[in-house]
């Protein structure tokens, strides 16, 4: 009965074809201790039966062959997804440009406004000869030592002052004409004016004009040189 199932294990391992070390040596601890060998057992003993048929060998299943390539095939995208270029947009019909604006008949350019006749454009204003006040003219007696009155003829307005300044000496003024004292004024004060009295540089002479007129003057000692003038008074 021993040998009997001694058999039968070693005929499953025969059967299975890749019995593994570890397990064959449980499957062999889990004999009966009366099996693990006798005196009497030999090897001619562990041979199968022959009444048992050997199981065709299981071999390794043929290798997986990878399928042929799944990947499609890749379309043209602009026609898979119609992302064609599209025609040339045009504008609808309804969208036309329109016509010239006019300027309606009560927006058009009023006429230039003519002023009424009562608005009449004044004449500038001229300050009267009262406005400006009285003024006061300068002439210089032989500057630099010359025989002339610098300016030699001015123009005033009544109630203006006429002031002489000395430039060099042995000068006068003397109202008159041709060496001929008319009494009208002469510095240095007014008075003796036929004398003809010089005064030196630095010397100052003023004479106020109170009406319209001309007024020639001269220098006694230069009249003959030309030192001659004239205040012509409006």
């Amino acid at each position: 009965m021993g040998r009997v199932r001694l058999l039968l294990v070693v005929g499953a391992l025969w059967v299975s074809g890749c019995g593994d070390v570890s397990s064959s040596a449980s499957d062999l601890s889990a004999l009966p201790r009366d099996l693990s060998g006798g005196a009497d057992m030999t090897v001619a003993d562990l041979s199968p039966p022959r009444d048992l048929t050997p199981v065709p060998d299981l071999t390794r299943p043929p290798d997986l062959v990878t399928p042929t390539d799944l990947t499609p095939e890749p379309t043209d995208l602009a026609v898979a997804l119609d992302l064609a270029e599209p025609p040339d947009l045009a504008p609808p019909d309804d969208l036309t440009v329109p016509p010239d604006l006019v300027v309606p008949p009560d927006f058009r350019k009023l006429p230039d406004l003519i002023p009424p006749p009562d608005l009449v454009v004044l004449p500038d204003l001229v300050p009267g000869p009262d406005l400006a006040g009285p003024q006061t003219i300068d002439v210089t007696v032989g500057p630099n030592g010359n025989v002339i009155f610098d300016p030699a003829n001015i123009t005033i307005k009544a109630g203006d002052t006429v002031r002489w300044t000395w430039g060099s000496n042995f000068h006068s003024v003397t109202s008159g004409s041709n060496g001929v004292a008319d009494g009208k004024f002469c510095s240095p004060n007014d008075a003796n004016c036929a004398q003809g009295t010089t005064s030196n540089a630095g010397f100052v002479y003023t004479h106020l004009f109170p009406a319209a007129g001309v007024f020639p003057y001269y220098c006694a000692p230069h009249r003959l040189a030309g030192m001659t003038g004239t205040v012509t008074v409006q």
